[in-house]
């Protein structure tokens, strides 16, 4: 009789406080599947799998350049991270910032760059004998060049904006002239030949002015001269 008596209150005490205990709330959980999404240069979308407590709601915040987004999955289950292409040659990063409750976490997103090119540059530009500045449009994601072996008659020569800005010089004598310059970014290195002519030899005249109308000039200078010579007779 005593056995079962000290058998109920033992159970009374233990009772209330296994209820006590599971009415207790859960802790809140934040955990992600990994905290590192690389992206090749081309870009896409990549979904990453959050973990939460029953009743936790997620939200996500993209930190960094307007080149990718980040939007909850329906039923606060993860993330879907969505970039675009990467164009430029250079790794670019930055952050998805999860919360949910009092907790924080970070995921690192890293984009590779494109391999480098250049096109419409050209390998040759030739000049006449007068001095002249020449801009040349190329495409390219290369943002920075250097150029080597520009000769004294080269007044000017560099790349802005994927653009060639070259000016040369007058050429006074009656050699022409000529150099090769090197154009060099990232990986890339090319070779700009730039020739100029002379002055012409002695005799030689380009007249600027139509032939048509220079013949026409002739003629009726001609057809005077002979009017006046039978009028003479």
């Amino acid at each position: 009789m005593n056995s079962m008596i000290r058998n109920f209150i033992f159970v009374s005490i233990l009772l209330p406080v296994a209820v006590s205990c599971s009415k207790k709330e859960e802790a809140p959980v934040l955990d992600a599947e990994t905290d590192n999404v690389v992206f090749e240069s081309p870009g896409g979308t990549k979904a990453v799998g959050v973990s939460l407590n029953p009743g936790q709601k997620l939200t996500a915040l993209w930190q960094g350049d307007s080149w990718g987004k980040v939007s909850v999955r329906e039923g606060n289950s993860g993330v879907n991270i969505v970039v675009g292409e990467n164009t430029g040659i250079d790794e670019r990063t930055a952050n998805v910032v999860l919360a949910s409750a009092d907790l924080v976490k970070e995921i690192r997103v890293v984009q590779s760059g494109s391999a480098p090119f250049v096109e419409d540059l050209p390998g040759e530009l030739g000049f006449m004998q007068f001095a002249e500045v020449r801009t040349v449009e190329f495409n390219s994601n290369v943002e920075e060049w250097t150029l080597s072996g520009k000769p004294q008659w080269v007044k000017k020569l560099e790349i802005k904006n994927k653009t060639l800005i070259i000016e040369v010089t007058e050429n006074t004598g009656r050699q022409p002239r000529e150099a090769t310059v090197t154009v060099e970014g990232a990986n890339i290195r090319k070779t700009l030949k730039i020739t100029q002519d002379g002055i012409p030899a002695a005799g030689t005249y380009v007249n600027p002015i139509p032939a048509g109308l220079v013949l026409t000039g002739i003629v009726v200078s001609v057809s005077v001269t002979a009017f006046a010579l039978s009028l003479t007779l």
